[in-house]
Order: C-alpha cells, then sequence, then structure tokens
C-alpha cells in the first residue's frame, strides 16, 4: 500500500468513526489504524492530527502520541508530547480540549469501577 493510499484509509476510518469510543466496532477501527500505522510510522502523527481536526477517536490520538515517543524516545519527541497535550488542554477549540478531557473523565471513572 503506498503511503498516500494508507493516509486516505486512515481518514476514512476516522472519518467514519465516532466522537467517544464507547462500542466494539469503534475498537476494531482503532486497531486497524494503530495496525497501519505501525505499518508506516512516518504517519503516525499526521494521522494523529487528523483526528484531532476530525474531532474523532481521541483515544486513538493519545495512543498513537504515546506509541510515537516510546519507539523513538528522543527529548524531541518528549517536548512534541508536551505540545501536543498542551495544545489540546490550552487550545481556544473548546469542542476538542472538552472531548479530550471527557474521554480521560470516562477511562478514570471505568478504572475505578474495575
Amino acid at each position: 500500500m503506498t503511503l498516500f493510499k494508507s493516509v486516505l484509509v486512515c481518514t476514512y476510518l476516522i472519518q467514519s468513526g465516532e466522537k467517544q469510543e464507547e462500542n466494539i466496532s469503534s475498537a476494531v477501527r482503532a486497531n486497524t489504524i494503530s495496525l497501519l500505522c505501525k505499518m508506516n510510522p512516518s504517519q503516525a502523527l499526521t494521522i494523529r492530527s487528523k483526528c484531532v481536526e476530525l474531532c474523532r477517536m481521541p483515544a486513538l490520538a493519545i495512543t498513537l502520541s504515546l506509541e510515537h515517543v516510546n519507539k523513538n524516545s528522543v527529548i524531541d519527541d518528549e517536548g512534541d508530547m508536551v505540545a501536543f497535550i498542551s495544545g489540546l488542554l490550552l487550545g481556544n477549540d473548546q469542542t476538542i480540549r472538552l472531548q479530550y478531557i471527557k474521554t480521560n473523565v470516562i477511562r478514570s471513572q471505568l478504572a475505578v469501577v474495575f
């Protein structure tokens, strides 16, 4: 699969995804995108920004960021992670900020239950 086609496939999967990943189809979609990013690691951050741009699949965006930092453990990548999270939380777009905060609250509530 060429680089351009990979990005198109991921973009389509993100667009057809839901704002909050709470069902099985979303988990399969996120896993598929994650595997495509593992096949082509140079596109992981592009796919991450597409998730943010489309306000879809926030958990995937965070997962891709963490996987990218873990693979490359370079100081610049850690700075990118701080800049990414700070941009989400301190940015002007309240929709994005609330989406990522809501995802974090839901996951922390689930962690307390289990």
